[in-house]
């Protein structure tokens, strides 16, 4: 199952995150996020970036914007390019590799 359709089944098996209160701080959610718990983790390429989920609804938690970009950019602590160690700032890259990787994933 790809990303887009679990997403799909999220939303029809437990209806939408705004449902819920945000499982980190209590506010309300407004998206479902994948927590990272899943023993058989998938890859699917979102936008030209690698991403991590699980086809298993019972992994993902009701999170508010704030508390799911916080749970997102919580590792890696440095860009994942090679050679690189400047901070992560979004999708695994640090500000350069990532606005390089828009404009690449623009230009395409």
């Amino acid at each position: 199952m790809r990303y887009d359709s679990v997403h799909r089944l999220l939303k029809k098996t437990r209806g939408p995150a705004s449902s819920y209160p945000c499982f980190e701080c209590g506010y309300s959610a407004d998206q479902w996020a994948y927590n990272h718990k899943d023993s058989n983790e998938l890859t699917d390429q979102k936008q030209g970036f690698t991403i991590k989920y699980s086809d298993d609804p019972q992994f993902y938690d009701p999170l508010c914007h704030s508390c799911h970009h916080k749970l997102d950019t919580g590792y890696p602590e440095i860009c994942t390019e090679s050679d690189c160690n400047k901070p992560h700032h979004s999708k695994g890259l640090c500000q350069m590799h990532y606005r390089r990787k828009r404009r690449e994933l623009a230009n395409a």
